[in-house]
């Protein structure tokens, strides 16, 4: 199945443009890159894709191809229909931590309801600066979640490297995909084990982490004293 493409300019003898592909299967270790023709990828249904792509080049890319989706498309972090999995992320983390009343549904809600107000679509996700005001109104609701902490984007790396955390904690993590879709989590770590909870789910990290082609950030979640 494809993750991502890029076309590059490249053509087909017919004339159709070729776009860079990158597979999720992998071989050898390594996950494949291929140049597959337009009418081919439509037909397999990556309509989505290929727009993106074509709005890149037609914008002259002169942005960072990442950079360019990021912008354009704000999916920080909020992969589910109705964009909220990073308000639930930090509700599991908080029940983790020791405070499983710090997001209430209601909190969501009324924050959701006020974007709307405020004429902010939040379907595709939520920026880091808009959920700084989510977090400060928890704080106004008594809730004793470090800011100091929350603030801190432990990432440094780019690309990855969510499994480079060594500190014991409960972390909320936003991670993208080839196509800069985006999808918040909570990173539970103890010593060496690192697991991944995810809705209802729970998976050891390595099991869960292949889609992941870019993390935005790592934020470690913990109370107040």
């Amino acid at each position: 199945m494809s993750e991502g493409a890029t076309n590059l300019g490249k053509t087909t003898p017919t004339g159709d443009f070729l776009y860079r592909v990158l597979w999720r299967t992998r071989k050898n270790g390594r996950l494949q890159r291929t140049w597959e023709p337009r009418a081919m990828l439509l037909e397999d249904g990556f309509h989505d894709a290929v727009k993106v792509v074509d709005e890149w080049v037609d914008g002259g890319r002169q942005r960072d191809f990442f950079q360019f989706v990021s912008e354009l498309y704000p999916s920080v972090a909020g992969a589910n229909p109705m964009g909220t999995c990073m308000f639930l992320a930090l509700q599991h983390a908080l029940l983790l931590v020791g405070e499983p009343f710090g997001v209430r549904n209601s909190h969501i809600e009324d924050f959701l309801a006020r974007g709307t107000e405020l004429g902010q679509d939040l379907s595709r996700g939520i920026s880091w600066k808009n959920f700084r005001a989510f977090v400060f109104q928890l704080h106004i609701a008594g809730s004793r979640l470090s800011w100091e902490e929350i603030e801190f984007n432990r990432h440094r790396t780019g690309h990855r490297g969510v499994d480079a955390m060594h500190e014991d904690g409960v972390y909320l993590v936003a991670a993208s995909n080839t196509l800069a879709v985006g999808h918040a989590f909570v990173l539970q770590v103890r010593g060496a084990q690192r697991t991944v909870l995810d809705d209802s789910s729970q998976r050891p990290l390595d099991n869960y982490g292949e889609w992941i082609d870019r993390v935005m950030f790592v934020r470690k979640v913990a109370l107040l004293d």
